[in-house]
This record gives C-alpha cells, sequence and structure tokens, in this order.
C-alpha cells in the first residue's frame, strides 16, 4: 500500500512539473511576441513578476535561435528547458 501511494505521489509531481514546463514555454513565447510588438521590457517583467534580466536572457535565447536557423521560437524554448 505504501509503495501505491509513493508512486501516485511521484506521478503528480511529474505531470505537475510537465504543466509548469509547459507554461514556462508559453510564458517565453508571449514574452517573445510582446517585445516584438515594442513593449517595454520593464513593463514585461512587471507583468510577468519576473526580473529584467530574466526576461533579457529569454529574449537574447530565442535571438540566437533565429539566427541559427530556428525558426519556431517554441523548439528553442523547448531546448532551453532540456
Amino acid at each position: 500500500m505504501p509503495e501505491t501511494l509513493h508512486g501516485e505521489a511521484l506521478r503528480r509531481i511529474a505531470a505537475i512539473t510537465r504543466q509548469m514546463r509547459q507554461l514556462e514555454n508559453e510564458l517565453r513565447e508571449a514574452i517573445v511576441a510582446a517585445r516584438a510588438v515594442g513593449t517595454p521590457v520593464t513593463r514585461i517583467a512587471e507583468v510577468a513578476e519576473t526580473s529584467r534580466d530574466t526576461i533579457y536572457r529569454w529574449l537574447r535565447a530565442a535571438g540566437s535561435a533565429r539566427q541559427t536557423g530556428c525558426d519556431d521560437t517554441r523548439e528553442e524554448v523547448a531546448r532551453l528547458n532540456a
């Protein structure tokens, strides 16, 4: 019985982790899109409740994806999260 409970708990943790990664990917895509239309980094950071440094890091990563021939930001975000 305890093994079953442990397994259930671990499966829930794994599922939540997958959801968090998906949400982070969506957040990064939205941040790149907001910046692409000229939204100030400071405002993006405020709304995303994260630091400007994090926003700049994600934007640099997305920019390097385009420079390396990766046309899809989602692909780059997934690579960064791997």
